[in-house]
């Protein structure tokens, strides 16, 4: 008898990008450690090592991005021969690894292995500390979910450590079960959101993007996030549904330390705010992420706040949300802002929110028969 052994098409090389240091790169086709380089691709085989106050940045555009802090060393491992889909299959020996998987791959699986197999899931934000001496690890997820399994041919689910928590392992079991991270662990973490920095192309589509999410963004000319990294984080993204056409945009958030804000901006330019009765937008919470109670619409002139509303009471399935205007004589406005505060957003300190159907309704068009938001 025949027997076909079927093996998913081989991963995506990494590519090397930033780094610092002393840093040296094994490459398995040479048979030796040479000097790193930027644009430099990495398949299985080929280890990084790192020495003291070094670090270097790989990626697979679009689908992961890790950063190899000082006196850390990994190699890149081959996918298992029964792999249904492309396996990224990294042997972390010790030191820190920041990790990034983006959303879209589903198609593609993650694996860093150490004593236990640690698979962070699509959209998961992650660090991984190893100590070598010890064989003690400690894995901090920012957001997403990463599941932590035994090795071996039959894996089993150790544990699975969410956002905004942190567990201890060793030698293949748990120290400590996942808990909520401390300010001092979070400050550490935050370093992975910058492994995702929007590039110019990146912002020229969403720019593109934004003009088909609604009649508002005729009057938008320019927008992105505001933060502050030392205590908060946020990403917004416009994404088009190929099947339907409809562009939405999902708002991301962290305000996990006390007293942070974050949000979106959005410059406007000849917005006379009277000529609108009101806005009108739905929203939803993203599937399997935590969300806010509220956040905060600000309309603003010269820098100062000329009218708040708080919508709130997100749903799992869309839900308008009507912002009356109601000004009485021409008030040119030159920016919104979407404001997710530490003391506003609730019990969940990180999470999302999807977004569709900007709409300002002129004065001459009848009002739907909606509830509007509450003004703050």
């Amino acid at each position: 008898a025949l027997i076909f052994f079927l093996r998913a098409e081989e991963p995506l090389p990494f590519e090397i990008g930033f780094f610092s240091g002393d840093i040296k790169i094994f490459k398995q086709e040479k048979g030796e450690w040479m000097e790193p380089v930027k644009g430099a691709l990495l398949s299985a085989g080929d280890k990084i090592q790192t020495g003291s106050e070094s670090y270097l940045e790989m990626h697979i555009s679009e689908k992961f991005y890790a950063r190899l802090k000082e006196n850390s060393m990994i190699e890149l491992m081959k996918p298992l021969l029964f792999s249904t889909k492309p396996a990224h299959r990294i042997s972390f020996y010790g030191g820190t690894l920041f990790g990034v998987v983006e959303r879209d791959t589903e198609d593609y699986r993650f694996e860093i292995m150490t004593p236990n197999l640690i698979v962070p899931q699509p959209g998961t934000t992650f660090e991984i500390s190893s100590d070598p001496d010890t064989g003690k690890i400690w894995i901090g997820v920012l957001k997403g979910m990463v599941e932590v399994l035994s090795d071996g041919i039959f894996k089993r689910r150790i544990t699975t450590v969410k956002g905004l928590e942190k567990a201890e392992l060793q030698k293949g079991k748990v120290l400590a079960m996942p808990e909520r991270v401390t300010r001092e662990d979070w400050n550490e973490m935050k370093e992975a959101y910058e492994l995702t920095k929007p590039t110019f192309d990146f912002e020229a589509i969403q720019m593109d993007l934004s003009k088909e999410a609604g009649t508002m963004f005729r009057f938008v000319f320019d927008h992105g996030t505001f933060y502050t990294p030392r205590i908060g984080y946020a990403k917004r993204e416009f994404i088009k549904n190929e099947a339907t056409g409809a562009v939405y945009l999902i708002m991301e958030y962290d305000v996990f330390p006390t007293g942070s804000f974050v949000g979106m901006y959005m410059k406007t330019r000849g917005f006379d705010i009277a000529q609108f009765k009101m806005l009108t937008f739905e929203a939803r919470q993203m599937p399997d992420d935590y969300f806010p109670e509220n956040f905060l619409v600000e309309f603003k002139k010269s820098g100062g706040i000329v009218r708040t509303f708080r919508p709130a009471s997100f749903k799992k399935r869309w839900q308008q949300y009507v912002i009356p205007l109601r000004f009485s004589k021409e008030t040119l406005i030159d920016e919104i802002t979407f404001v997710f505060s530490n003391e506003r957003v609730g019990e969940h300190k990180k999470g999302s929110l999807q977004m569709r159907n900007f709409e300002l309704v002129p004065l001459t068009e009848p009002e739907p028969a909606q509830t509007p938001a509450s003004p703050s």
